[in-house]
Parts: C-alpha cells; structure tokens; sequence
C-alpha cells in the first residue's frame, strides 16, 4: 500500500461518495457540469457530511 500524502493545510478533507451503479461513472467525472449537479443533490441529501462552507 502506497503511504498517505501529507495534508496541505489542516482543513483539507477527502469525502468519499457512493454513486449508484445505473450511473455513468466514468461520464459523471469528466463532465464539470454533471457532477456538480450529483454533488449538489448528495449535499442537499445528506448534510451532515459536508463542512456548510462547500455550497
């Protein structure tokens, strides 16, 4: 297993989203617009993991 990256700055966090296998990974992440879109509604879905800065 390759060793953690140090953190940039003391804020900087990773979130891991589950997408849903009916979507379209792989077009989900190169299209900008798409995935904030996702991103935008698993904010609205479950709030209680993001820091109220990210909206």
């Amino acid at each position: 297993m390759k060793p953690r990256r140090q953190r940039a700055t003391a804020g900087d966090k990773t979130i891991y989203i589950a997408v849903p296998e009916d979507i379209d990974y792989p077009h989900l992440v190169s299209d900008r617009k798409a995935f904030r879109r996702y991103l935008d509604q698993m904010i609205v879905e479950h709030p209680e993991l993001f820091p109220a800065e990210i909206s």
